[in-house]
Parts: C-alpha cells; structure tokens; sequence
C-alpha cells in the first residue's frame, strides 16, 4: 500500500518537498503511521529538532479535510492523506472581512477560541480612532490582496509559537476590508493558552507583527481636508 502524505506550512518548509512518500505491505493504523513518519523524520533530518516536534503535534487528515483520529486503521483502498500542522483549521482562524457584506463580531471569536484545556484568554479590538496627524478622522477605507494577508497572517501565527513556545495556542484573526466608519472594528486578535502570562505575549506578538508585515493598505477620510492613502502597511 503506497501512502503519499502531502505537508503544509512549516513542515513544507523544513522537508523542502511537498510530499512524503511511504510503501507498506498491509493495512495501519495512524498511530503507526505516525511512528513511521517520525522515524524517518529522525534519520532523515537529524539537525532539525522542530521538524520532529512539529511531526509529533499534527494531525492527519482525509482528502476531504475531515480529521482522522490515531486509531483510524487506513487500508488498501486509501491511499492519499494530507499531513498539516497544529491541527490548524481547529486551533487558528483568520480572514480578511469584506465589511459591506458581513460584520466583524466578538462573538465569532469568543466562540471559536472557547476551550477547556486554555486556563486564559484575551481579545484586542482595534477601532478607527478620530484623531491622526493632527487631523480629524472621520474613517478609514481598508485595502488588501485577500490570499496574501491570510499567508502572512498564518507566518506570524506559526513564528509566535516558535518563537514564544506557547501553551496549545488558539487564535482568531479577522480584518476589515472596505470602509470602516469612526469607531468602526477594524481588527479582533482573539487568543487563548494555557496560561495567563502567554495570552499576553501572543495578542502583542501578532498585531505587533501584522503592523510590521501585513500588506494592508489604509486610506484615511478626514474632516475638511482631502483623504489621504497613509505610508507603510496596516
């Protein structure tokens, strides 16, 4: 039985291929399979521990992107997997929200980040102010290429666990796109991990790096003077 696992994200980018490819005589089980994969994981990339701790965090999943659990026995008859990290369509969440069609809320967040292995969660809503420059503000026209903000917003969620080693980390990320009147939610950073302390580094961490990174374009409206497309990013 040949089983061609297909990687994402960073595990994509410590193997250096899209694929893994394995070949076995009978039916397994994912628990075995896991194993397989990180034994070869271990002889194949000695040097890189976080490939191998990633490997071990994972999760499997059909075609279908349906999760499959470690006991699910795979048999002949299937024979293509995908591999992702994190378990990230459960543990991270982000899009870039067309604001004349549908609204940012709260309560999406607080009900995607709800966990009972989190001990702490925090949520930073970010409003149009009505002062900048000097100048009164009355709102802001947002801008973005969709696809591109939510790669960079999976980058900056995957380099705060590296990074900060968070606790089984849960975030939620929407952005406005449109135009966002004076007081208007323009961004919701929902996050929840195991402990207190972590909530707080994870919620600067990534609107901290979205300001740095994320190609968001703002074009300010204000009171008795032309708009204004601003300098930078978001």
């Amino acid at each position: 039985m040949k089983i061609k696992l297909e990687l994402f994200g960073v595990c994509r980018e410590f193997s250096d291929n899209d694929f893994l490819n394995f070949d076995f005589d009978q039916d397994i089980e994912i628990k075995d399979l896991r194993r397989e994969v990180e034994n070869f994981v271990s002889k194949q990339f000695p040097e890189n521990k976080n490939f191998l701790e990633m490997v071990k965090k994972s999760a499997f999943s059909s075609e279908a992107n349906e999760i499959i659990g470690d006991d699910f026995k795979l048999s002949k008859n299937q024979t293509s997997f995908n591999y992702s990290p994190y378990r990230r369509w459960l543990m991270f969440h982000c899009e870039v929200v067309d604001v004349n069609k549908n609204k940012i809320t709260i309560e999406k967040a607080e009900k995607f980040i709800e966990s009972q292995k989190c001990g702490a969660s925090l949520y930073f809503v970010g409003t149009v102010r009505d002062h900048n420059n000097d100048k009164t503000v009355t709102g802001i026209t947002y801008d973005a290429h969709d696809a591109m903000v939510k790669k960079s917003f999976e980058e900056i969620y995957n380099d705060a666990i590296s990074k900060l080693k968070l606790e089984h980390p849960v975030a939620f990320v929407e952005h406005a796109k449109g135009y966002v009147p004076l007081g208007g939610i323009s961004v919701i950073i929902a996050v929840a991990c195991k402990h207190r302390a972590q909530v707080y580094e994870f919620s600067r961490f990534i609107i901290e790096e979205i300001k740095k990174k994320t190609p968001i374009w703002k074009k300010e409206y204000y009171q008795g003077e032309e708009t204004k497309w601003l300098e930078g990013k978001s």
